[in-house]
């Protein structure tokens, strides 16, 4: 009988665990997680202490924060864990890594953890992560022991199509890990800067997002203006990307990758002064979407926030929606999008949420006829407000 164990259930650990459960034959699943009560979820048994969970474990699975209370494995959150490993993991056990570290971690993980190691990046999106999972683009796997990245391929074989794995070695299967995700914030970091320029000489970043789409070398993906990137993946795995390249004597290339970082914090600015201008001296503002990307209850590090929060710091009364929260630091939220525009000098639409994209704008009309709209994610609004009044992020007004 399969026997493995995962450590730390939250986004990657929940859907991981679901899918071997139902896809590995004859599969026991154990996740420990400290936060969570002992039980079961399913058909993965839920292990409060850590010893429990990897006692037998064939595989561990790593599902833990990158970081986990430290730099990595040169913080004590990393090395107390491979220190538990090493002391409750059976010696045969295979350390599945899924959390991201620098590449060149998995060295150091084997040493003081005393057991293999094998990388297997996750490639998943939040509210989508059982099905990418389930129907990934590609598996990587990577380690320096064959008979451990065979293993592990085998687990993934129960579902995933032989040609979609990719057998490499460990540091280039976690660099490549780092790389996709700076990619797609370097995209969208790339569109939302050139709104800047259509917004000053009249052009219109949705033609130009699909002239430049339809091009098959580049593709329409992650090529809508937005609020900016956000999230907790995309702007910390760049972070690692420029520790990298610094820590191995090229900080030409680590000051490539935080550009994509700079200008995405550049156009939050430039947001932030477009919904001031058009509002007012200290205005009512709606604000629809506050999570870091429609669909989702997360606001780490989202960038609707905080153009909330800054808009509210210069004094403007801000009242947030989102269809998935029902609270955020510093903000007062309602559960009623007419609620929220009721008023407002300003309505600001940062997400695409299906909510949004059904809005009443003859009643949204009547309860705010003074207020300008900024529409910043891709949402259709009728003429009903008349011309001038409404203002798409890089776009014809």
């Amino acid at each position: 009988m399969p026997h493995i164990a995962l450590i730390g259930y939250g986004v990657v650990g929940r859907a991981l665990g679901d899918v071997l459960a139902a896809k590995v034959r004859g599969a026991k699943v154990v996740a420990n997680d400290p936060k969570l009560r002992p039980g079961r979820e399913g058909k993965v048994r839920i292990e409060k202490d850590l010893p429990k969970a990897v006692a037998g474990a064939d595989w561990v699975f790593l599902c833990v924060p990158s970081h986990l209370q430290g730099q990595g494995l040169a913080g004590p959150g990393w090395r107390k864990l491979a220190a538990q490993l090493r002391l409750h993991a059976k010696a045969e056990a295979i350390l599945v890594i899924k959390s991201t570290l620098v590449p060149g971690d998995v060295a150091e993980l084997e040493k003081l953890s005393r057991r293999r190691v094998v990388v297997c990046p996750e490639f998943m999106s939040e509210g989508t992560a059982e099905r990418d999972i389930l129907h990934p683009h590609r598996v990587l796997i990577g380690g320096s022991d064959p008979a451990a990245v065979e293993s592990v391929i085998r687990l993934y074989r129960q579902w995933v199509p032989a040609r979609k794995i990719i057998r490499m070695d460990a540091w280039s299967a976690q660099l490549a890990k780092l790389l996709a995700n700076a990619m797609l914030a370097q995209r969208v970091s790339s569109i939302n800067s050139m709104t800047a320029l259509c917004e000053r000489a009249g052009g219109d970043i949705r033609s130009v997002a699909r002239a430049v789409g339809l091009d098959p070398r580049i593709g329409p993906h992650f090529l809508n203006a937005s609020p900016g990137f956000g999230g907790s993946c995309l702007e910390k795995d760049i972070r690692l990307l420029c520790g990298l390249a610094r820590s191995l004597g090229h900080p030409e290339v680590a000051r490539y990758w935080q550009g994509v970082i700079d200008s995405n914090d550049a156009h939050v600015g430039r947001c932030i002064r477009k919904i001031v201008k058009l509002t007012g001296p200290k205005g009512r503002i709606a604000v629809f979407g506050l999570s870091f990307k429609a669909g989702v209850n997360d606001s780490r590090n989202s960038m609707p926030l905080r153009i909330a929060q800054a808009l509210k710091a210069k004094g403007h009364r801000v009242i947030g929606h989102d269809p998935m929260m029902k609270r955020a630091p510093g903000l007062k939220v309602v559960d009623s999008i007419y609620e929220a525009a009721s008023g407002a000098r300003c309505i600001v639409l940062m997400s695409d949420a299906k909510e949004y994209r059904n809005i009443d704008w003859t009643r949204l009309r009547r309860l705010a006829p003074l207020a300008k709209i900024v529409e910043a994610a891709g949402v259709k609004v009728p003429s009903v407000f008349g011309r001038g009044t409404v203002h798409r992020l890089g776009g014809l007004s």
